[in-house]
């Protein structure tokens, strides 16, 4: 069989293939396009976000990164903090480089930073929270300590609940 033109040919073969007991469907489609992926966002963990504790002399707000497996920063306020022979009053933003770890509930920050003292120097502050956070989110307990140019200042518990400090 000589085609000269596509039509030709399958309009032959409609004929031809039946005679000799052959069925022949014809059939076109367009090539399908790639379906892409399903991307799924992650959902939040109930104790992802900001938690804020306070005691009366040292308040402290700490954030959970979203998948609930550290935490990211934390902001310190201290009010008449007695450092055995000096108060501790201010406020401190730190920032964790990779992380503190969040296992099993429970955490520690370990952070040490600079003050300015009112005479010109520095402070070294040692600021220790250990905590537990319910994993319903909805509270978090635990303890912590401070100490200013190595020596200790003041410790206590601590309660802490979802939110910001004001």
């Amino acid at each position: 069989m000589n085609c000269k033109t596509p039509l030709y040919c399958v309009v032959m073969l409609a004929f031809i293939l039946p005679i000799l007991g052959c069925a022949a469907t014809a059939t076109t489609s367009a090539p399908s396009a790639p379906v892409p992926p399903t991307v799924t966002p992650a959902s939040a963990s109930p104790i992802a976000g900001t938690w804020t504790a306070a005691a009366e002399t040292f308040r402290f707000e700490f954030t959970v990164d979203p998948g609930g497996q550290s935490i990211t920063g934390a902001i310190y306020e201290f009010e008449s903090l007695v450092c055995v022979d000096m108060f501790l009053t201010g406020r401190a933003r730190t920032k964790a480089g990779s992380g503190w770890k969040i296992e099993g509930q429970q955490f520690k920050i370990d952070d040490t930073f600079s003050v300015p003292l009112a005479e010109g120097s520095n402070s070294s502050v040692h600021v220790v929270i250990t905590g537990k956070l319910d994993p319903t989110g909805g509270r978090a307990t635990g303890a912590w300590e401070v100490e200013a140019d190595m020596l200790p200042c003041q410790k206590g518990d601590w309660k802490a609940v979802p939110g910001s400090l004001p």
